[in-house]
């Protein structure tokens, strides 16, 4: 500073600075709502899973109501991890004598990439949506946001206070 006035140099490098930090709060703002749209991704990817062996099990007959479908779905294919082993379950199931599938599952039937999704164990595809829509740590700060956008803000704030350790 000069006799009460402020050095150009000095104010260009702060000008610049504060417009490095509004870059870096935009990047930030940026890869955060990616990382929403990152993590629902994960969780719709699981849901059509979901779908996928639902629709599957009631069209195989192992059940009559959607609700469980999947899970009866999964127990059918029983314990054993081998892929190839599962898909051969899956297939019997499928082709048994007494099931009459659909086109649309004929056809989903055919696609090796789609049945290994649906018989795979572990499945990767299910652990990362569930880990994405149920995460072990509750961070308030990412909570907190859901929160205050929810038209159960009163009562999910008393959630949220009630679970996070902060």
């Amino acid at each position: 500073m000069l006799h009460g006035k402020v050095d150009n140099e000095i104010l260009a490098a702060l000008s610049n600075k504060f417009e490095w930090h509004d870059d870096a709060i935009q990047d930030l703002e940026q890869w955060a709502l990616g990382k929403d749209a990152e993590y629902l991704d994960r969780i719709r990817a699981r849901h059509l899973l979901t779908v996928a062996q639902e629709k599957l099990a009631l069209q195989a007959g192992l059940a009559t109501d959607v609700r469980g479908a999947s899970l009866s779905w999964r127990d059918a294919l029983g314990p054993q991890n081998e892929l190839y082993t599962r898909l051969d379950k899956a297939r019997s199931l499928l082709l048994a004598p007494t099931v009459q599938l659909d086109e649309r599952t004929k056809a989903f039937t055919l696609s090796a990439a789609g049945m290994k999704l649906v018989t795979e164990v572990p499945s990767v595809i299910r652990a990362r949506g569930d880990y994405a829509a149920h995460p072990r740590k509750i961070i308030r700060g990412v909570f907190q946001q859901t929160v205050d956008r929810h038209q159960e803000k009163e009562g999910l704030q008393v959630v949220l206070d009630f679970v996070c350790d902060d």
